[in-house]
């Protein structure tokens, strides 16, 4: 009757964000090679704009060293959003079970049982 009253099933609640937080954490994992995807396209502009300059090596170094650092700051902010779509999942499933809590003892109450 509790998952009736709160239309919350505990178990499958649990599933659902476990699901969620498991694709948060895959998003964020995922990430993980942009970096390095942002450091060989720098290294690749800076070959260019150091061959118009006239020191392509140093072109690629610094241009390595920008697309990693745009990179980087790429995937922490994914990362980020990962934890937090992770948290809400956590704390959605949170409000809903002790929705689901209280609706429980109060039907168990309500059939004489005493529930600490």
């Amino acid at each position: 009757q509790s998952t009736t009253q709160t239309s919350f099933d505990p178990i499958a609640g649990a599933q659902q964000a476990g699901q969620q937080i498991n694709q948060a954490g895959q998003k964020a994992q995922a990430t993980q090679g942009k970096a390095v995807r942002g450091a060989a396209r720098g290294a690749l502009v800076g070959v260019a704009i150091g061959a118009i300059a006239g020191d392509a090596g140093k072109g690629a170094a610094i241009g390595a060293a920008a697309g990693g650092l745009a990179g980087g700051m790429r995937r922490r902010e994914q990362v980020r959003q990962a934890q937090a779509q992770a948290k809400q999942a956590e704390q959605q499933y949170q409000a809903a079970a002790q929705q689901w809590d209280r609706a429980y003892v109060a039907c168990l109450e309500g059939h004489n049982y005493t529930v600490n």
